[in-house]
């Protein structure tokens, strides 16, 4: 059970046959000193009213119920067949209370994911460059051997092997 988990024991006529808080199993006959036991309809807990009427309308033994825009869980547990009375046992959670850290965990997971991410983007984005410089620089200056601009040819230095191994020697012209 949670904190704000409610468990009750009821019977086939509604009546509660045991509750947590022990001042709502009795109720008085409207006009008169007679005490009787309280029915789950009269209960001020709305969450329960409304999924004991799920259970009693679709005989579904688990369940997610809906009240007031809050999610329950609601397991109904029926005695054993030997018990002589046809009591069951309603539990009602909140669902924030059962998933309340998995979803705490499931951020931290998310925030954590997206930060190695953003580093890894960070780190691709330094290599890539480191990578993409000397190659462009090298395409620079064959441009200008293309272009017969032969006095302004600087050699790339570069991590790359290929890169660096790529010498420019230029041909010595002779003038006769």
């Amino acid at each position: 059970m949670s904190k704000n988990g409610i468990a009750l024991i009821t019977n086939t006529s509604h009546e509660i046959i045991a509750f947590p808080d022990p001042d709502l199993l009795k109720s008085l006959v409207p006009k008169s000193d007679v005490r009787r036991m309280a029915l789950v309809y009269e209960l001020p807990q709305k969450q329960i009213r409304e999924a004991y009427d799920h259970y009693r309308t679709t005989k579904e033994s688990h369940f997610i119920s809906e009240t007031n825009g809050q999610r329950y869980i609601v397991n109904v547990i029926p005695f054993p067949k030997s018990f002589p009375s046809e009591w069951q046992v309603i539990v009602v959670i909140p669902e924030q209370d059962v998933l309340g850290s998995v979803n705490i965990v499931l951020f931290q997971t998310l925030a954590v994911f997206a930060v190695i991410f953003l580093m890894s983007l960070l780190v691709v984005q330094l290599f890539s460059r480191r990578i993409t410089g000397p190659i462009q620089q090298l395409t620079l200056e064959t441009q200008k051997i293309e272009g017969f601009d032969l006095d302004e040819v600087v050699e790339v230095q570069s991590n790359i092997k290929a890169v660096s191994y790529t010498h420019l020697t230029l041909p010595t012209i002779y003038s006769v």
